[in-house]
């Protein structure tokens, strides 16, 4: 068995794909870092993508390039930190009527997408993923107290949405049918608030992976997922509640495994 790590993040986007918004966050970059080093410190071979590396294009394939390493047994982790953005679901599949997404440098990627993409991983296969970002709670900045949330804001969501209408549109025909492929591995999530929630930045690391970090304490850490997942909520500080998103678990025995163990 083998670990495979991915670890993206953005501190900005470009402001010419997002009407002039570059979507400036602090802590994406030392949350990729912390996580990177989080990896390899148990195991893992790793690989980063950050700000302008971190495009639809560059994830998708980073993606898919995991997926050809693995073989069943091995544990691929993939962390994401940065902005959460929504976009209007037109093939019915989300109750509340929206896409979750990763807000990457040149566009959102969509959570029908990613489900895409780990449906390339063979069966046998862990996944777990990390998302540090807004509207998180089942993607598998605001002021607050001085600090600033991951979220698009409404204005430039909304803007983006109108002037990517027809590329949103596109990527959800060409995926039409495909939302609900089969998933052969098992997805584990963890991430950094629900769904209907904003995740807080940092000037060091975003809340939740500051959090995450704390409660791992350089691998200190004994118990399962599901005791890791409380363990960071009654740990955090702010006004945002991890989720734990097992819904693609084909394999219950993950979730009574010591996190990041290959």
């Amino acid at each position: 068995m083998a670990g495979h790590a991915l670890h993206i993040g953005l501190n900005h986007v470009d402001p010419a794909q997002y009407d002039g918004w570059d979507g400036e966050l602090q802590g994406c970059l030392n949350d990729a870092a912390s996580m990177k080093a989080l990896a390899e410190a148990a195991g893992f071979s790793t690989s980063t993508l950050i700000d302008g590396e971190a495009t639809s294009v560059g994830v998708v394939s980073a993606l898919a390039s995991l997926a050809a390493q693995a073989a069943p047994g091995d544990l691929c982790l993939v962390s994401y930190s940065g902005h959460g953005g929504q976009v209007d679901d037109t093939d019915g599949d989300e109750d509340e009527g929206q896409d979750e997404t990763w807000v990457l440098f040149d566009r959102q990627l969509l959570d029908d997408e990613l489900r895409v993409a780990w449906s390339q991983f063979p069966a046998g296969v862990r996944i777990l993923v990390i998302s540090d970002s807004c509207h998180s709670g089942t993607v598998v900045r605001d002021d607050v107290d001085t600090r600033i949330s991951r979220g698009m804001p409404d204005e430039v969501c909304s803007r983006d949405n109108e002037l990517r209408r027809s590329t949103y549109r596109t990527v959800q025909a060409q995926l039409a049918g495909r939302g609900e492929v089969e998933v052969a591995s098992s997805v584990l999530l963890i991430s950094g608030c629900q769904d209907d929630e904003v995740s807080f930045d940092g000037a060091g690391n975003g809340a939740f992976t500051q959090s995450l970090l704390e409660v791992w304490a350089e691998s200190a850490f004994q118990g399962d997922y599901p005791a890791f997942h409380a363990a960071i909520v009654a740990n955090m500080t702010t006004q945002q509640t991890p989720n734990l998103n097992s819904d693609l678990v084909t394999d219950p025995a993950f979730l009574t495994q010591r996190p990041f163990t290959v």
